[in-house]
């Protein structure tokens, strides 16, 4: 079954600027603009998570898909006073089921991304986060030695 997820109310759909490859299976980040019912100060987030699951924004279409992950990173965010959420990838390839980037492990331009950590690194350099959160849990099932490296790597 392949449900669609809305973003939650208080997400300024509209606003959400998202940055994809020419080929749409790569997203090097989103950026998700908080509404309160009350002026609240400027309080931006990063947070750096695994890979992106299906959470697609295009302005065009109308098209607002959110996911799970993404849903409860935003809530809490919320709850906290955040205005602005903004969320780059270890892996910036597009997968539900992270264990399928064991996929492209030889090809690592296609499951980081050429410029993902060019984006990473001027996210964290920008000094514009309240905060810097990083989750991403464990390597993905089944994960071969070369996937175990990538995340050690310097």
């Amino acid at each position: 079954m392949n449900e669609k997820i809305g973003y939650p109310q208080f997400v300024d759909k509209r606003n959400i600027d998202i940055l994809l490859n020419e080929e749409n299976d790569l997203r090097y980040y989103i950026k998700i603009p908080i509404n309160y019912n009350e002026a609240v100060p400027i309080k931006k987030v990063l947070v750096i998570l695994k890979n992106p699951s299906k959470a697609k924004v295009n302005h065009e279409e109308f098209l607002y898909e959110s996911d799970k992950t993404l849903n409860r990173v935003i809530s809490y965010f919320y709850k906290n006073h955040y205005t602005e959420v903004v969320i780059v990838n270890l892996f910036a390839r597009y997968f539900t089921e992270s264990d399928r980037l064991n996929d492209y492990i030889t090809e690592e331009d296609k499951i980081v991304g050429e410029l993902n950590d060019v984006y990473i690194n001027d996210f964290i350099l920008s000094n514009i986060f309240e905060r810097i959160v990083v989750g991403w849990g464990g390597y993905p099932k089944n994960s071969k030695k070369e996937m175990k490296n990538l995340y050690k790597k310097e």
